[in-house]
């Protein structure tokens, strides 16, 4: 095996543990201090994002090389990638003049980048273990998880196990001790959006999508496909919806109705059902997409998405009353 090859998928090896470990005390950290959870993931997409940056791969001088890597490795059949390393991208680094660092080291920065960038990539797409996790407050030394790691929590026996496993904990079976409980008892979660039971035959209406929700949508949207998308099994319907706004206007509006409306969002499944196309591109909205937009939007974004929650649950109350 080439030198550089193996030093990169040792490097990688050994960095995605740093990472991973990072993850973890930042868990630890803000449980203690009782931070929510979407706060704690919009911080660890901001750290990560500042150790991208901090990379020397990405800076002004190397940073095409990012590129030109990325192209190299598609000429290689599976498998056989790393061989765009020694074969194409030595050639492109040695051309540049006047850099401080040896091919070698060159690698290691590159390794490492691949390596956080997978690592945090997986995180968001934890399938509500690991938020479920956070609100047991307890990281490993499960049944099913002796030792924190992260990996794609999708296909196995053994992690659907691991799911149940923290589910049950975070929301035990026979606690009525609340009205959330209650609800959520009455209500089955479509596998996406698990609203609380007093909201849903508002949510249901034709009001709240025409007057509220329906402004951040297309308009060729169809009240049916907003029905199948917010409340019925992403497997049972094809509906799609094309959004009117911007991701960060979205991710603001998701999150006001997580924190208000919700037991939980389930980004990754909302990334693998593929129901929310971009404005322009007309491309499924990702979970990445949603987190790291909602870290970028400005107050203006974030003060619409908490007027249209408000004005949901002045329907709501009306609704209740009969006046509506």
């Amino acid at each position: 095996m080439d030198n550089y090859i193996k030093l990169y998928q040792e490097t990688k090896i050994a960095e995605k543990s740093k990472a991973v470990e990072i993850i973890k005390q930042i868990l630890l950290e803000h449980k203690s201090k009782k931070y929510s959870w979407i706060k704690t993931i919009n911080f660890i997409h901001r750290h990560f994002k500042k150790i991208s940056e901090e990379n020397i791969v990405n800076s002004t001088k190397l940073k095409k090389l990012n590129t030109i890597f990325k192209d190299a490795k598609s000429n290689y059949e599976n498998g056989y990638s790393l061989l765009a390393i020694p074969n194409e991208l030595k050639n492109e680094f040695e051309i540049i003049q006047d850099l401080k660092i040896t091919f070698k080291e060159y690698i290691e920065h590159l390794a490492t980048e691949s390596a956080f960038s997978r690592v945090e990539s997986i995180f968001y797409q934890d399938d509500g273990i690991f938020q479920n996790m956070y609100i047991v407050g307890k990281f490993e030394g499960y049944k099913n998880l002796l030792k924190f790691e992260i990996r794609n929590f999708q296909r196995m026996a053994s992690d659907f196990e691991l799911y149940n496993e923290v589910y049950e904990l975070a929301y035990p079976k026979g606690n009525t001790s609340s009205e959330e409980d209650c609800n959520k008892k009455k209500y089955k979660s479509n596998g996406l959006f698990n609203f609380q039971r007093r909201y849903v035959d508002s949510l249901k209406s034709k009001n709240t999508f025409d007057e509220i929700f329906g402004e951040y949508f297309h308009s060729n949207t169809k009240f049916e496909d907003y029905i199948n998308i917010f409340f019925h099994d992403p497997k049972t319907h094809n509906s799609q919806i094309i959004l009117d706004c911007d991701t960060k206007a979205f991710a603001c509006l998701l999150y006001q109705i997580r924190e208000n409306l919700c037991f939980n969002i389930n980004v990754a499944k909302i990334d693998r059902a593929e129901v929310f196309l971009t404005k322009i591109k007309r491309k499924p909205i990702r979970g990445g997409n949603i987190a790291s937009s909602l870290s970028k939007a400005d107050e203006y974004h974030k003060d619409i998405a908490k007027e249209a929650v408000i004005s949901f649950k002045e329907v709501n109350r009306k609704l209740k009353k009969g006046n509506m």
